[in-house]
């Protein structure tokens, strides 16, 4: 019988912690603001040279010795993500958000209709889901294969639309989410950007048809007219408010142009945003982004402009929040990509600003759109569907 003393583990334990011990790195551990480890928080470090790696159960991660006195970001679902410099033997704090995302279950495509324990979604392929979902677990319950790739994809009524790439347009019926119905085939040529739908209109914007907006008229046999194009500088987003049109391009936000009369639409307004880049329609407001002259180092500010007269906007803000905006939701939330990765779900003010209560860690994997539908309060986000618990809920 062989015999093992207190020295002999000590130095069994060594050699295995060794052994598991890359060659040229060091150990650094995330733990809670209580001192316990975080499992399964990823660690990114470098620029010219990336090193990416994940916490053990014991919250250590081994990272290669270039990267000792860097400035590494480390994020973790339902933690706040922090810049940290890290060295050996560093240990990184990572503080809970106050509210927190529960998973349900993956869901693939973006979100066409979202209601109460149905949700249907079209992805890029043009593959269209039906599932049921509830707190504990999703479903897929119908799928349909669509004729061509989808585009761009928006819901008019309980009419899907798409564009294709080059097969013009197509509207089906998801009067019967589980059993759509093609109404029909809308031949518009050439490439085709965001639009939007209007009765029997349909307004095209022109990222890719040479500064020309153009508006198309449409019968139920899927015949068009054009009905009338207008110069305009390029626009990437194209929408609706009353009888105008608005136009958002790169720093002119918004240019609007009425179309009372719609063969012969007609400018009133452009507005000339040289501190702002990009922005989107929010009911009846343009919220800007791209004000960095308030901004600290992880904020963005965002300007508003009101449309309730659309002839005559109003500009106001800038206020600040810790994500880029990709939507507002309603008066006290919002949804979008935190500074420091991730995606995360804001409550605030469009007046006061908003902050992060709750984050999704980014999917290095994941390709396309990072938040891709909501019915609060629930999300899907990278392809899965997420759920919003407050502390004390359910």
């Amino acid at each position: 019988m062989i015999r093992t003393g207190p020295t002999a583990l000590v130095l069994a334990a060594v050699l295995v912690v060794t052994s598991c011990k890359p060659k040229d790195s060091f150990h650094v551990q995330v733990v809670t603001v209580d001192g316990k480890p975080v499992s399964s928080a990823r660690l990114s470090v470098g620029f010219d040279r990336v090193f990416t790696g994940t916490t053990d159960d014991d919250g250590f991660v081994y990272v290669p010795n270039w990267a000792s006195g860097d400035t590494a970001v480390v994020t973790k679902t339902n933690f706040r993500s922090m810049r940290a410099e890290i060295s050996p033997d560093a240990q990184v704090t990572l503080t809970p958000m106050p509210e927190s995302l529960r998973l349900v279950g993956m869901a693939e495509g973006n979100a066409v209709l979202f209601g109460p324990e149905t949700l249907a979604t079209v992805t890029s392929d043009g593959h269209y889901r039906v599932y049921t979902y509830s707190d504990t677990r999703i479903t897929e319950v119908a799928t349909l294969q669509l004729p061509q790739p989808v585009r761009h994809q928006c819901v008019f009524g309980d009419t899907l639309w798409y564009a294709t790439y080059d097969s013009g347009m197509y509207a089906y019926s998801l009067s019967n989410r589980l059993n759509p119905v093609k109404l029909m085939h809308v031949d518009i040529g050439g490439v085709l950007d965001p639009f939007v739908v209007i009765d029997t209109f349909i307004v095209m914007s022109n990222v890719s048809s040479a500064g020309t907006l153009r508006i198309f008229s449409y019968g139920p046999d899927g015949s068009t007219e054009l009905v009338s194009s207008f110069d305009s500088l390029m626009a990437g987003q194209v929408a609706v408010v009353s009888h105008y049109v608005v136009a958002l391009g790169l720093h002119d936000m918004p240019v609007i142009y009425d179309i009372a009369d719609i063969r012969n639409p007609r400018q009133v307004y452009h507005g000339i945003q040289p501190q702002y880049w990009s922005g989107f329609l929010c009911d009846n407001r343009v919220v800007m982004n791209g004000f960095d002259t308030l901004s600290g180092r992880d904020t963005s500010c965002y300007g508003v402009v009101d449309l309730t007269d659309p002839s005559h906007p109003v500009q106001t803000g800038p206020f600040p929040t810790d994500s880029w905006l990709d939507d507002i939701l309603n008066d006290s939330m919002a949804v979008g990509e935190y500074n420091l990765f991730g995606i995360s779900i804001l409550r605030g003010t469009i007046t006061g600003g908003f902050h992060s209560v709750a984050l999704v860690q980014a999917e290095p994997n994941f390709h396309g759109y990072p938040l891709q539908g909501f019915h609060p309060p629930y999300y899907v986000l990278f392809g899965s569907l997420w759920k919003l618990v407050s502390p004390g809920t359910e």
